[in-house]
C-alpha cells in the first residue's frame, strides 16, 4: 500500500489528540490550527472514509480502534487511542474534505519544522519526530498530485508585503493564508490570487474578512512590476 507521509520534528503528546480544544496555538492569529479541533477532525475523516492511516511518535506508533456504543437509541462509533476511549466519534467534521485533512497535518508540520513531505511503502517512525502516514487514494491522493492548488509555499509571489501576497491564478482566484488554500472562488477568473497573511478565520479555517476590501487593499499596494503585469494581463472577463 502507498502512503502520503508527513513528517516533523519534535514528538507529539498523544494527550492533545483527544483533549477537546487542546492545543498550543492559542492566541497566535498567524496559524492555521489553533482552535483544538482540526486533528480530532482528521481522524474521524479517516475512519468514516475507511482510508488506512498510521502515526508514530518517535518510534513508537500509535493505535487507533474504535468501538461502537449505543446511547439513547443512536450508536456512535468512538475512537479509542492505545487502548484508552476518547470523545472523538467518526462523526466530526462531517463538512470537511480530504485537502483538508492534508493541510491540518502539514500546517502543523509546518509550525513544528523540519516538515518532510514524500510517497512511500514504508511505515516506520524516527526518534525525535512525529510521523503521519495517509493512504494514497480519493482525495488523499487528488490532494498531492495538485499540491500547489492547495500550498504555495513553493511558488515566487508576483509580488509581496507584511500583509500581502498576489500571486498568478491557476484556473481561478484563490484566496490563501499564510501559502494555505482558505476559498476558492468557484471558477471566477482574476489576474492574481492572494494570500491574506493576517486573515480573520473560523473553525472551518474558511475566510471571515471582507474580500473586495482586502483585494483592493493588495492591488493598491503593488510595486511597479505588480503594477505593470497587471496592466498587461488584465482582459475582458477578469
Amino acid at each position: 500500500m502507498k502512503y502520503l507521509k508527513i513528517q516533523n520534528k519534535g514528538e507529539l503528546d498523544i494527550r492533545l489528540i483527544s483533549l477537546m480544544g487542546g492545543s498550543t496555538k492559542t492566541g497566535d492569529t498567524t496559524k492555521i490550527g489553533r482552535f483544538g479541533t482540526g486533528l480530532k477532525y482528521t481522524l474521524a475523516y479517516l475512519i468514516r472514509n475507511n482510508i488506512d492511516f498510521k502515526v508514530f511518535v518517535g518510534t513508537k506508533e500509535i493505535k487507533f480502534t474504535t468501538e461502537i456504543e449505543n446511547i439513547q437509541g443512536h450508536e456512535f462509533e468512538i475512537l479509542y487511542i492505545d487502548g484508552q476511549r476518547s470523545s472523538i466519534t467518526s462523526s466530526m467534521g462531517v463538512d470537511w474534505e480530504g485537502w483538508m485533512i492534508v493541510r491540518e497535518i502539514w500546517c502543523n508540520a509546518l509550525d513544528e519544522g523540519n516538515e518532510l513531505l514524500d510517497e512511500t511503502h514504508e511505515t516506520i517512525g524516527k526518534e525525535g519526530t512525529t510521523t503521519f502516514y495517509l493512504q494514497l487514494t480519493g482525495d488523499i491522493k487528488s490532494t498531492k498530485d495538485n499540491w500547489q492548488e492547495y500550498f504555495i509555499h513553493d511558488i515566487e509571489p508576483i509580488f509581496e508585503n507584511d500583509e500581502y501576497g498576489v500571486y498568478p491564478p491557476s484556473q481561478e482566484m484563490r484566496i490563501y493564508k499564510n501559502g494555505v488554500l482558505m476559498e476558492k472562488t468557484g471558477g471566477l477568473k482574476s489576474v492574481f490570487s492572494y494570500d491574506i497573511k493576517n486573515a480573520d478565520i473560523n473553525e472551518l479555517r474558511e475566510y471571515r474578512g471582507y474580500k473586495s476590501f482586502d483585494v483592493y487593499r493588495a492591488l493598491s499596494s503593488l510595486n511597479k512590476k505588480g503594477a505593470e503585469y497587471f496592466l498587461n494581463t488584465l482582459v475582458e472577463g477578469h
